[in-house]
């Protein structure tokens, strides 16, 4: 379920962020074409996480977004922060981990539906904690959107959201 906070968020300063999105993206495997993981012989490589797929779209849409996350020091970091910020998102606020990796989850297509299997335990984004957003300016934004996912990742994350939630009502 994802929330959507909607703040007093004056007038924008120009190139100021109208939305902040905050959460974990992790580079998806999938079979290309669709099938079977385990049949696979190519698989495509792509960011995965509501977050992170809103703040492109919004993007494309014209609006001025940021995505917030912690993505590993590693290749598929790289890849995520590319693909994101090549549509636009500002990632000013990503940090780089260089102990814990990126999240991986790999989707195995079947014809009766299609199960995921998550490799986030120990990744950068579970790491997040309430020190995450201490230098991102909250003033000028009007909607900030997190998803349920983020507080579950761990304690740090559930401090981060309610840290976040708490200034949201006091600006």
């Amino acid at each position: 379920m994802a929330a959507v906070v909607t703040t007093s968020g004056g007038d924008h300063l120009d190139g100021a962020p109208e939305v902040i999105c905050l959460g974990e993206t992790m580079i998806m495997v999938t079979p290309e074409p669709a099938g079977p993981l385990a049949e696979a012989e190519t698989c495509l490589l792509l960011p995965g996480g509501a977050e992170s797929n809103v703040a492109m779209n919004l993007a494309a849409l014209g609006h001025r977004v940021m995505w917030c996350s912690r993505l590993g020091a590693d290749p598929l970091g790289d890849r995520i922060l590319s693909r994101v910020a090549g549509h636009g998102v500002d990632t000013s606020a990503v940090v780089r981990d260089p102990v814990h990796p990126t999240g991986v989850y790999f989707k195995d297509p079947a014809p009766a539906g299609t199960t995921v299997h998550y490799y986030r335990a120990g990744s950068a984004a579970s790491v997040m904690d309430e020190t995450h957003l201490t230098s991102v300016d909250l003033t000028t934004t009007r909607i900030v959107h997190i998803t349920g996912i983020t507080p579950a990742l761990s304690a740090g994350c559930a401090a981060m959201i309610n840290s976040l939630i708490d200034r949201l009502a006091d600006e």
